[in-house]
């Protein structure tokens, strides 16, 4: 199997070499006074502006570091300058590097493709992985998918994770790059190491969904719905036409299908009156064992309350809003299904369905209503 995604992939490789590219702020939680930078795949041009500076051969370590409000460059064989911007650009095919933080001291990071260096705050590198596209949807993939699918189930995560891209490709423009490393953009911890997810990140090349009125959509996506996924207004209290509630059993036997919760009445007696200022003669109180079902999905907790459900799983740090509420002596027991928000994708069913044999448009489909998977690239 291995062998035959890595011949797929030198048959697809030549047909990307001028694919369109995404600039990725790095490393954004860490403030690098100080780093390695060390090529691992061909040689790597060191330019500032335009001007041509340095050539690093494969394997030799370049030291740079903040010095003055200035970024300070140093080779094996000596000092090579001090610049305001630098941009280490690939010589070759494919092309990777090897990133070392020194101050702060952290592990080896590896990034595909360029790599474009200033200093914000006067103190701090500013760095900035210019990345095929593709590429970088891989590391995401692995970075937030984890690695035990198959493959339709990696192509459904491929569309969904350059979708999101493409839709928030100007988020940080106004910083000098496109998106960042953080979870409010996409996790991304550099190259990708597994042959199968980015096979499936070059095979759908490309590929992103949109609603029919032409739109990318909100590719929103959770672990585990419990059986049923959630209006996008029952969340957002904004109701989104391909974010329907569908039933879903395909995720029901997974480990995210099930969870339990004990509360002791007294506890949920104090929360009711101090947050929802509920008092024994509310009709709630009446209801003396606070009973509670969900045989499908609802909004509200009880029926003469607006109390929102999803309230609730914050307060009480629940894994969802599905859940059930039953009296046993002193405590309440909740009984819930999911976990995640429920809006759109269900992760575990959806690798449920591609293993019972669904491919990749059919398991978007499912989780989507009325959305259509077309070519689309980068935003000029």
């Amino acid at each position: 199997m291995l062998k035959k995604l890595l011949i797929s992939l030198l048959i697809i490789l030549p047909f990307i070499s001028n694919a369109s590219r995404v600039r990725v702020r790095i490393l954004s939680g860490t403030d690098i006074a100080s780093m390695f930078f060390i090529p691992v795949s061909n040689n790597y041009e060191i330019f500032s502006d335009t001007n041509k500076i340095y050539e690093l051969s494969k394997a030799d370590t370049l030291f740079i570091l903040v010095e003055n409000k200035f970024i300070k460059l140093k080779a094996k064989n000596g000092k090579i300058g001090v610049f305001e911007k630098i941009y280490l650009k690939k010589k070759g095919f494919m092309n990777n590097f090897k990133i070392k933080s020194l101050h702060p001291e952290s592990k080896e990071f590896m990034f595909d493709d360029d790599l474009e260096i200033s200093v914000i705050d006067n103190k701090k590198l500013l760095l900035i992985n210019n990345v095929d596209i593709n590429y970088y949807v891989a590391g995401v993939m692995e970075a937030e998918g984890g690695r035990q699918a198959n493959m339709e189930f990696y192509k459904v995560q491929a569309i969904l994770c350059r979708t999101f891209v493409m839709s928030h490709y100007r988020r940080h423009e106004k910083e000098g790059y496109n998106v960042c490393d953080k979870v409010h953009c996409q996790v991304y911890r550099g190259r990708c190491k597994q042959s199968n997810i980015l096979m499936a990140a070059l095979s759908t090349k490309g590929m992103v969904i949109a609603s029919d009125s032409n739109n990318l959509i909100i590719a929103s996506y959770h672990s585990n719905c419990g059986g049923q996924t959630v209006n996008s207004e029952d969340v957002w209290s904004k109701k989104i036409s391909y974010l329907r509630s569908v039933k879903d059993s395909f995720c029901v036997h997974s480990s995210n299908a099930f969870w339990t919760k004990k509360i002791s009445v007294k506890d949920w007696e104090k929360y009711l009156l101090k947050k929802y200022k509920l008092t024994p003669k509310d009709s709630l109180h009446k209801n003396v064992d606070f009973s509670f079902h969900q045989p499908h999905r609802k909004v509200f907790l009880y029926d003469s309350t607006k109390i929102n459900l999803r309230e609730i799983r914050t307060d009480w740090n629940l894994k969802s809003t599905f859940f059930e509420i039953t009296r046993d002596g002193d405590n309440l027991i909740f009984k819930g299904r999911g976990f995640g928000h429920g809006i759109g994708l269900c992760q575990e069913g959806a690798m449920k369905m591609s293993k019972l044999g669904y491919n990749f448009r059919g398991i978007i489909n499912h989780y989507f209503t009325n959305v259509k998977i077309v070519y689309q690239d980068i935003p000029k």
